[in-house]
């Protein structure tokens, strides 16, 4: 006999269409499907203690001790806050000292930008690039000096993310470091991999070839809907601000070269949002979507709101639930008009994943010690948002790499940052405090949507499941990491 308690982190959905109810568990990722008596009965137990014996009956025996060993019910005197608190500590306590690393090193190359978006988070561009040999040959020995003096046990990877500004207004820093990041691994035994964050307006048949010579794999570009929203959202500066932009960044998309991905990412308010059907439009005359979707994906952001950013006009804003909202219709519209060409083309069918609540990791850029910015000066920084400000960094690369400098970070606790988040059920899930930087600014940082909408999410998917098998698949899950944040 053992004593049994409903785990304060269940959420349990009523499917009346069905006569079902759906349980899901936002610890351990575990979902069933309950039949209507049993997840009435269940729904009703709340966090009593029961007795798991003979007294409740065959059937709720049955029932209960199935939902036991899937974690649903968990052990009566178990202080399952207390548990997560633990296994969070344990995971912070091997930011350092662990079996197995890699290395996220984001360079930025110049601060300064060809566009100047009303809402970017870097409010002040100054004229700086990394030209000084001194501070390039200065970065490959501090990643030297980590990957020799840390305590990590095997390294795998160093991953360089190339940033600005604009990173291809300065692409010398790209073809110089390169090779010296490339002989560092080589003497090490570990992997190199590259990729840029650009707004696309530079990406001319020879930086698409500079880029592969460089080994950059993956490239996300910024296109905030059609030419009549991007075209706004994204400013030319100055005299460019008269070429062409939205269809300059598409044609040179039809530049790419085989053997590349790129990941078009839109900055999302409601504006956009209602112009998607005509980005997609503009994709598909191009040749570039779905055509080529092997090489070219799509990624909706929350376009979020900086104070410093003097704005004056932010009615178009969403929500973070709206923003949910938005970005299940336009999962739909993405496989839909896939599937409408696929059936044209004899191509098989795209079927959509569920969207599950799951375990956040914290910005590897921030808790890190293996994680690290370099501006064009050779400051070191601990989040992608304070580049254009050396006043924020923590070091510099000409120092050596020294865990001292990185320990406050490392030290960040989501469940230290107010009582609010602490006591919260989704706290484990809750992206909005993976970003540490924002979270302790603003120090009560908006809630996860899934505070909110994971009952109603969870209840559409499996109706959908239910009326078109052909469109989506029962839930998988895959391991996220969570490597910075950028509105760009």
């Amino acid at each position: 006999m053992k004593d049994i308690k409903y785990s304060f982190y269940n959420v349990i959905v009523p499917i009346a269409e069905k006569s079902e109810y759906l349980i899901y568990n936002l610890i351990s990722g575990g979902l069933e499907v309950l039949n209507w008596e049993q997840g009435s009965y269940v729904e009703t137990v709340g966090q009593s203690v029961l007795r798991l014996d003979d007294s409740v009956g065959a059937e709720r025996h049955k029932l209960l001790n199935y939902l036991y060993d899937k974690g649903f019910f968990v052990k009566g005197d178990l202080n399952e806050r207390e548990e997560y608190n633990k296994f969070y500590s344990k995971k912070r306590e091997l930011l350092y000292d662990k079996d197995d690393g890699s290395i996220n090193l984001t360079v930025g190359t110049t601060i300064m930008c060809n566009m100047g978006c009303p809402y970017c988070f870097e409010f002040v561009k100054p004229n700086k690039s990394l030209n000084d040999i001194e501070n390039l040959r200065s970065i490959i020995n501090y990643i030297n000096d980590m990957l020799e003096q840390s305590p990590v046990k095997r390294w795998h990877a160093l991953n360089v993310t190339w940033y600005g500004g604009e990173p291809l207004i300065n692409k010398n820093a790209i073809s110089r470091l390169t090779p010296m990041l490339k002989d560092l691994c080589a003497k090490h035994g570990i992997s190199y991999s590259a990729n840029i964050i650009t707004n696309g307006i530079l990406l001319t048949s020879d930086n698409w070839a500079l880029l592969k010579n460089c080994d950059v794999k993956n490239v996300q570009i910024t296109v905030d809907g059609p030419q009549k929203t991007h075209d706004k959202s994204r400013p030319l500066k100055g005299r460019n601000n008269e070429k062409k932009n939205y269809f300059q960044i598409l044609e040179n998309l039809c530049l790419m070269p085989a053997g590349m991905h790129v990941t078009v990412r839109i900055n999302t308010d409601r504006e956009i949002a209602d112009s998607i059907d005509e980005l997609f439009q503009d994709f598909h005359v191009f040749g570039l979507w779905p055509m080529r979707s092997d090489q070219i994906s799509f990624s909706t952001a929350w376009l979020r709101t900086y104070e410093e950013a003097n704005e004056s006009d932010l009615s178009a804003r969403f929500s973070v639930g709206d923003f949910f909202d938005f970005q299940q219709s336009f999962r739909l519209n993405l496989v839909t008009r896939y599937n409408r060409w696929a059936a044209q083309n004899q191509r098989e069918q795209a079927r959509l994943k569920w969207v599950l609540p799951e375990i956040q990791d914290e910005c590897a850029t921030w808790v890190s010690p293996y994680s690290l910015v370099v501006d064009p000066d050779g400051n070191i920084h601990k989040c992608w948002e304070t580049i254009h400000d050396g006043k924020e960094a923590i070091s510099h690369v000409s120092q050596g790499f020294k865990i001292e400098s990185h320990q406050p970070y490392m030290d960040y606790d989501r469940s230290q940052v107010n009582e609010i988040c602490s006591s919260c059920k989704y706290l484990p899930v809750c992206d909005k405090l993976s970003c540490s930087h924002q979270a302790l600014k603003e120090g009560m940082p908006d809630c996860t949507p899934w505070k909110t909408k994971t009952e109603d999410s969870l209840k559409h998917q499996y109706l959908l499941m239910d009326s078109r098998p052909d469109l989506i698949i029962f839930p998988g899950h895959t391991n996220k990491v969570n490597t910075g944040h950028s509105n760009k």
